[in-house]
């Protein structure tokens, strides 16, 4: 506890030296309780303290862990600030995504506004296409809960990102950027259940260029599954 102490009264190099002495003697490979606790109390301060690279020694080992404790620490957040601060953008979205549906569903509200705000600052991060107002969308929906349960270090976090997010805005009118005619062409072909291979046969283009398509279409979108792509281009009546 005693990084988080420090981290919590703004002690980083205090942290930081407590981190030093912790984490040899906390195996980069474990099970049971006692570890996960260790390995995500760790993580989560190098996270924290900006030191991505040396948070991912658990990555992999986290993602494998099962039971009960998953439960009581939420470590698909700590997973996706592991991935995102070593800019895996695919993974670290897929980990909020879960922790947000899965937060939400059992009404954990809390651990929610806070799987949020972490999505919210990799999108800003990343700044892709999309980023920006999805960005905009969980900070707005995780501030409230902050206020309401006087989470006060989240809600100042939450009030500079939106502040942020607000000086960027673009001028009224103008949008995400448009699916192109071959955008389209290619999501009407998913949404139809064709594989990559299969579009690339029926265009007369190459697999790659499919691909390409394909990841222009989640960028734009903001979303990060082709599924997910088809379920709201249907909602907005581009297909």
């Amino acid at each position: 506890l005693e990084p988080h102490l420090r981290l919590a009264t703004g002690d980083r190099s205090g942290a930081g030296a407590a981190l030093s002495a912790i984490i040899p003697n906390v195996p980069a490979e474990g099970h049971g309780a006692i570890w996960l606790m260790f390995a995500l109390s760790c993580a989560s301060a190098l996270c924290t303290l900006d030191r991505f690279a040396e948070a991912a020694r658990w990555y992999e080992a986290l993602k494998r862990q099962k039971g009960w404790a998953m439960d009581w620490w939420q470590p698909e957040i700590e997973l996706g600030r592991i991935a995102a601060g070593n800019r895996w953008w695919r993974p670290a979205f897929e980990h909020f995504e879960r922790a947000i549906e899965r937060c939400d569903r059992e009404t954990w509200r809390p651990f929610a506004a806070i799987a949020r705000l972490e999505y919210a600052t990799a999108r800003v991060t990343r700044r892709k296409p999309g980023d920006r107002q999805r960005a905009t969308r969980l900070v707005e929906t995780a501030l409230p809960i902050f206020q309401e349960l006087e989470m006060a270090p989240y809600a100042e976090r939450a009030h500079s990102l939106r502040r942020r997010l607000a000086r960027g805005r673009p001028a009224a009118g103008l949008s995400e950027p448009a699916l192109s005619n071959r955008e389209l062409e290619v999501l009407r072909l998913v949404a139809q259940g064709l594989t990559s291979p299969g579009i690339a046969a029926r265009l007369g283009v190459s697999h790659r260029t499919v691909e390409s398509h394909v990841a222009h279409i989640l960028a734009k979108l903001d979303v990060t599954t082709r599924a997910a792509a088809v379920a709201q281009a249907s909602k907005g009546g581009l297909i």
